[in-house]
């Protein structure tokens, strides 16, 4: 400090002494103040709380299941019904084993019966190997049909390839080459069948949707066709391009689909 009391600080000191500044606390700090400033009442701020905003219903959606990438992935397995929901309520082991019988005697024509009944482990009820065996029976004794086990069609077809970066392995029931058109065709056992392709079960529509891209990546010179053969009425459903790719599109494991769409 100056002695001749010209530093600032000591100017300050001197100002707010000479308007009746007083200390704060016990540390000598002197304060010009008009009221009593520690005597304002404490009222407190409400804190402004975000509201949630409204979000389109695809933010809401659960994620799709988390795949490693390097899995191979089924066509059959893309997601969606498998059936109408008037046919949902069935026991799902069972029509899942009716289903395997009935296309294990469509792709072994009349012998698979023998064979599976040869088999006692396997423990097959009989009367549903009699249904089985009927329906299979019916499918075959259907004049429209009989082009699609002609001796030239190809049974149990395995199709390989990527679709959006992701590798398939899926395997057709019939395979139909003409000069210039490919026809895949699936069996269906499902009770209840859909009356066109627009309410098609979505799992069905994508599986299709997915045999026609790997087709394409095949036979690229080819019209690709799909149908779905219902086992249960002895009727070929053909289904648009634009059904069965769109629900490809839909499928949650897929970003996109490539040319042969």
């Amino acid at each position: 400090l100056s002695k001749d009391e010209s530093a600032w600080y000591q100017v300050i000191e001197a100002a707010m002494s000479h308007v009746n500044a007083g200390p704060v606390g016990t540390t000598g700090i002197l304060r010009f103040q008009e009221g009593d400033w520690d005597g304002l009442p404490i009222e407190g701020i409400p804190l402004e709380t975000n509201k949630i905003p409204l979000l389109e219903p695809i933010f809401l959606e659960k994620d799709a299941p988390k795949l490693d990438l390097d899995e191979v992935l089924s066509p059959s397995n893309l997601g969606g019904a498998k059936a109408l929901p008037s046919d949902e309520g069935s026991d799902q082991e069972t029509a899942m084993t009716y289903g395997s019988l009935v296309h294990l005697l469509l792709e072994n024509s009349g012998n698979a019966l023998q064979k599976i009944m040869g088999h006692a482990t396997q423990g097959f009820d009989p009367e549903v190997l009699k249904a089985a065996q009927g329906e299979v029976d019916a499918v075959f004794d259907a004049s429209a049909l009989s082009h699609i086990f002609a001796p030239d069609t190809l049974a149990e077809v395995s199709v390989v390839g990527q679709i959006s970066g992701r590798r398939f392995h899926g395997t057709i029931d019939r395979l139909i080459i003409s000069d210039d058109t490919v026809l895949a065709i699936d069996f269906k056992t499902n009770r209840v069948v859909p009356t066109s392709a627009d309410i098609c079960p979505e799992g069905l529509l994508r599986q299709m949707g997915a045999y026609r891209e790997l087709l394409f990546q095949i036979y690229s010179g080819y019209r690709i066709e799909t149908a779905i053969l219902w086992t249960v009425t002895q009727e070929l459903m053909v289904l648009p391009h634009n059904i069965v790719t769109s629900a490809l599109l839909r499928s949650p494991y897929l970003d996109g689909v490539g040319a042969g769409s």
